[in-house]
């Protein structure tokens, strides 16, 4: 089957629509590597600044992002069906920073990774795992130049 097209048009706040060409994928990282970078995605939404999207599913990855002035914040997520990106702004203005919104200072892991989560959770969205490639990568402990040759007795291995 062709490859699933979600966005048919943007419609931009002057009324231009741009349609997007047919999709072309193309695999530009290997596979095991995108299974690790959605590993550290993961962390972020069980662990990290966006928790606030996490639903549950252990098939979720995605990250937070804020503008310095905190005049634009992001949740950018993803399962193995379906990836979108949730942003809180004024398209008007780059001059309105979101320090008190309701009470709160917007950034990327507070109503943009909300408005994600409720998609997920009350859209539909069925939770997916990714698939385990069949060549993961393989890793081995590294010790630079200004480290010891190997962990301290002193710390564990969780680091404390």
């Amino acid at each position: 089957p062709p490859p699933t097209v979600a966005i048919r048009r943007v419609e931009f706040p002057t009324g231009r629509i741009d349609h997007p060409e047919e999709p072309n994928p193309k695999r530009v990282l290997p596979e095991a590597v995108a299974y690790e970078v959605t590993q550290l995605l993961h962390d972020n939404i069980t662990g990290g600044t966006g928790t606030a999207a996490y639903t549950g599913c252990s098939g979720q990855a995605g990250k937070t992002g804020t503008t310095d002035n905190y005049t634009d914040a992001w949740f950018a997520g993803y399962q193995p069906n379906l990836a979108t990106a949730v942003w809180v702004g004024y398209p008007q203005s780059n001059d309105i920073e979101m320090t008190s919104v309701h009470g709160t200072t917007v950034f990327g892991g507070t109503f943009p990774a909300m408005i994600w989560n409720s998609l997920y959770a009350n859209g539909g969205v069925p939770c997916e795992e990714f698939e385990v490639p069949e060549t993961p990568i393989s890793w081995a402990p590294y010790y630079g130049e200004f480290t010891q040759s190997g962990p301290s007795e002193e710390t564990s291995s969780d680091g404390e």
